[in-house]
């Protein structure tokens, strides 16, 4: 995602490869001085501070590794929906990915797994349930 920041407590001229919109939150917060909400995920964009904290985690691409699970998800299904159409038995297979996966369709679930990490290995277990000679 693109992101410009400037103003007091902001490095002046500096660029990096890779920000996600969970990010802005804790980085804002942190340059308040007071405390990200409790289900804030991101991390503060420590590679933008003139004074970063010490205690910032390496920088993830949860976002981006969620879209691939997307995009896997969407492949394997439309491939799955063909294979039911010439074998019937499976179709409880899938039943239980449309069903158990929790695509953009059921975003208002997400947050019923817990964090971002937990939703993409929610999902990938749910992708490992399809055979993988279904590609």
């Amino acid at each position: 995602m693109p992101l410009v920041v400037a103003g007091p407590g902001i490095k002046s001229g500096v660029r990096f490869p890779y920000s996600e919109q969970i990010d802005v939150v804790p980085t804002l917060t942190h340059l308040m001085g007071v405390k990200p909400p409790e289900n804030a995920m991101g991390r503060i964009l420590a590679e933008a501070l003139a004074t970063p904290p010490a205690n910032v985690p390496a920088r993830q691409q949860h976002l981006k590794e969620l879209n691939l699970v997307l995009l896997e998800h969407d492949r394997k299904l439309n491939a799955l929906r063909a294979q039911v159409k010439t074998n019937p038995a499976l179709k409880p297979v899938l039943a239980d990915v449309e069903q158990n996966f929790l695509d953009v369709e059921k975003i208002l679930h997400w947050y019923k797994i817990g964090s971002v990490d937990k939703l993409i290995a929610h999902n990938r277990d749910v992708l490992k349930r399809i055979p993988a000679s279904i590609q």
